[in-house]
């Protein structure tokens, strides 16, 4: 199991467990779809759902100092036939949720703020939730989601209040 640097920072990283868990909870969550005939999460699904995490557990699993607030979560996003071209989708706090997809997130989101604290001793910052999830997402998706073939997102991030700096993550 590895650990590695997000972004240069010294002190934010992320590892193989941690994007291993979101890549778990992302295939649970296409397979309970599949075996009663509903359809996969889209991508802006998802997002939505990782924002309503975001804003009602990252206090929990982050601490206090990690909760400010943002507006909005942005994806960039690159597809293999638009050569080098990149979508952003922002989704604001009145993004509808799915229940089903928001349980999932939760749950995963948890599993990572764990794997922190068992293995580092300390609970995760955001950005390095972000960026797990970034990694996760950085593969093909169109095995855990409607309409992403030949998508891969290359970096998370929050949008902030005005004033306040939230921090975000990239992929690499």
């Amino acid at each position: 199991m590895g650990w590695w640097r997000i972004d240069n920072e010294h002190d934010l990283v992320i590892g193989d467990s941690v994007a291993d868990s979101f890549t778990l909870a992302l295939r649970d969550l296409a397979e309970v779809r599949h075996a009663r005939g509903a359809a996969l999460p889209t991508l802006p699904a998802l997002l939505a759902a990782i924002a309503d995490a975001l804003r009602r557990k990252t206090a929990m699993w982050c601490g206090a100092e990690e909760d400010t607030p943002f507006t909005a979560l942005r994806a960039r996003v690159e597809h293999d036939d638009h050569d080098g071209e990149v979508d952003v989708e922002d989704l604001d706090q009145d993004a509808v949720v799915d229940p089903e997809i928001a349980d999932r997130i939760l749950e995963a989101l948890g599993d990572i703020a764990l794997i922190y604290e068992d293995e580092l001793e300390r609970r995760p910052r955001r950005r390095e939730l972000l960026a797990a999830v970034s990694f996760t997402l950085a593969g093909t998706l169109d095995e855990v989601l409607a309409h992403a073939e030949g998508t891969h997102v290359l970096a998370l991030d929050v949008v902030a209040r005005a004033g306040v700096d939230p921090g975000s993550a990239s992929a690499t």
